[in-house]
């Protein structure tokens, strides 16, 4: 008698194996210490003002003009639930800090950008790409 499952339990398993193997890829490359980095520069400047040119400039629900601190309050308040992921790096004076929150269809991501000046964060440079 043949076994016709195994054919399918084979394609399951290597599914299955290689799924988990891109997880662990995604979660290997995100750096805490990178992360740490990349926050630590954007927080240097949480009090400026997001300059009107900026990709970053928006309402926040601040009062007054937009500051680095509203844009970062706001993305980090919706990460009550769901799969957050915050990740950071900086190479070359080019920092990237991505914040990303998954809860079923609430999706939303934010790409903050920006240059590093004298070792410090740059309020001039700051970019963003943000989904609701």
């Amino acid at each position: 008698m043949k076994n016709n499952h195994r054919p399918k339990n084979l394609a399951l398993l290597v599914l299955a194996v290689v799924s988990f193997s891109q997880i662990n890829t995604v979660c290997a490359a995100i750096d805490p210490i990178e992360t740490n980095a990349a926050l630590s520069a954007l927080f240097t400047i949480t009090n400026e003002v997001i300059p009107e040119s900026s990709s970053c400039q928006g309402n926040y629900g601040q009062q007054g003009k937009a500051k680095v601190s509203d844009l970062l309050a706001i993305q980090l308040a919706y990460l009550y639930k769901g799969k957050n992921i915050i990740q950071g790096n900086c190479t070359n004076n080019q920092c990237t800090v991505s914040i990303t929150h998954s809860s079923g269809e609430d999706v939303s991501s934010a790409i903050i950008k920006f240059k590093l000046v004298r070792g410090k964060a740059s309020v001039g440079t700051l970019e963003c790409v943000i989904t609701p």
